[in-house]
This record gives C-alpha cells, sequence and structure tokens, in this order.
C-alpha cells in the first residue's frame, strides 16, 4: 500500500504528480528530494504516457537537479543522449534542441 490509502499502489500515482513533488522540492531548494521525485517521474512516465515531450519535459528537470548537486557527468549524459535523439527525429536545426542546450 502507499500514502496511506487502502489499496493504493504507488503504480497508481500519475508521473505529473512526481513531476510536481520535484518541483516543490526545487522550489524548497531541496534538490535532492527533486531529484528522487524526477527519477520517480521519469519511471512512471515512460508507463503512462506515449509523448516523447512528456519525457523529455521529466528529463529535462532530472537534469537540472543532478546539476545542482553536482552530478554534471549523468546530467549531461542525460542531455546529451535527448540531444542524439532530437537531432536524429527532428533535425539538428529543430526548435526542439533549444531547451536541451541550454
Amino acid at each position: 500500500y502507499f500514502a496511506g490509502q487502502p489499496g493504493a499502489f504507488a503504480e497508481d500515482l500519475r508521473w505529473t504528480d512526481a513531476l510536481s513533488r520535484g518541483n516543490e522540492a526545487m522550489e524548497q531548494n531541496k534538490p535532492g528530494k527533486a531529484e528522487d521525485s524526477y527519477r520517480e517521474a521519469v519511471r512512471l512516465v515512460k508507463l503512462q504516457s506515449k509523448s516523447e515531450d512528456d519525457l523529455d519535459k521529466c528529463l529535462l528537470k532530472l537534469s537540472s537537479a543532478l546539476a545542482l548537486l553536482d552530478k554534471t557527468a549523468e546530467a549531461n549524459k542525460i542531455l546529451q543522449t535527448m540531444q542524439n535523439n532530437i537531432s536524429k527525429d527532428f533535425g539538428a536545426e529543430s526548435p526542439r534542441i533549444a531547451p536541451v542546450l541550454m
């Protein structure tokens, strides 16, 4: 059971809820807690959404939290993978690549 709700399992959580928890943690200057929430959001979005935009949104947030925690190698790896995927799918000049480069 999860969150004290009978019959509610962790899989009942929505990826958007995990993303919101991560955003709240970042606003409270708690990047470690945000990292955990963003990792959960990434895991859940892969199960619950068919949109690459949703996955990219979660991955960008995760990379930001990782950078704040001085986990730059992992953050850069995520961003490089995203950049390669966007370039392959939409072309290197696609405006979709801008958030990844920032």
